[in-house]
């Protein structure tokens, strides 16, 4: 999906009926609800291995980075290095305890 395929970017998109999931908005405001998909993932790359005292890097602090720096941090990893190039989701990630950040907008500078 998003390859061969269109994927969510697309006007309408296709999909299987069993991985589709319903969202009761009398239950789950929208807004909530959109993180559903971007904090699985979080969840899905933090639970293969045991983070405990593990440096963890992150290559890109977008939502799904952010999530995973905050999952990574209370499953007991001891270091997180994000490398991200925008600095605004730099900022934001040092908020929610980012270890340390590598600008890649300083890379190859001199």
């Amino acid at each position: 999906m998003g390859i061969s395929v269109d994927g969510g970017f697309a006007e309408f998109v296709k999909v299987p009926i069993h991985v589709v999931w319903k969202t009761d908005t009398s239950k789950i405001r929208p807004e909530i609800a959109a993180m559903q998909e971007p904090f699985g993932n979080a969840v899905h790359a933090a639970s293969k291995i045991d983070l405990k005292g593990k440096s963890v890097a992150i290559f890109g602090l977008g939502p799904i980075g952010m999530f995973l720096t905050l999952i990574a941090k209370g499953l007991g990893a001891s270091t997180i290095i994000g490398i991200e190039p925008n600095p605004v989701a730099e900022d934001m990630s040092k908020k929610l305890g980012i270890d340390y950040v590598i600008a890649l907008r300083d890379v190859g500078r001199v």
